[in-house]
């Protein structure tokens, strides 16, 4: 376990950047536990490193905007 599941400080994400490690992934999302908090770190290199909300909402934002034009292109071709 951790001392604080604040995920806003780096020492929260120590026990799962280990696992991470382990298991092969390169990305951890962690939540406070009510979840009104999130945080994303992301592997780079050989360590992660915390994406600001900024990077995330940027990532969030091109997602829904990749999904609103493949939605567009879809019925584009229905219709036509």
């Amino acid at each position: 376990t951790i001392v604080s599941p604040n995920p806003e400080n780096p020492e929260s994400f120590s026990l799962a950047e280990s696992y991470a490690m382990k298991a092969g992934c390169n990305l951890i999302i962690g939540t406070d536990p009510d979840a009104d908090r999130v945080a994303v770190h992301v592997l780079k290199g050989d360590s992660f490193v915390a994406l600001s909300g900024n990077q995330v909402g940027a990532l969030l934002l091109n997602y829904l905007m990749i999904l609103a034009y493949m939605m567009f292109e879809f019925l584009l071709h229905f219709y036509l």
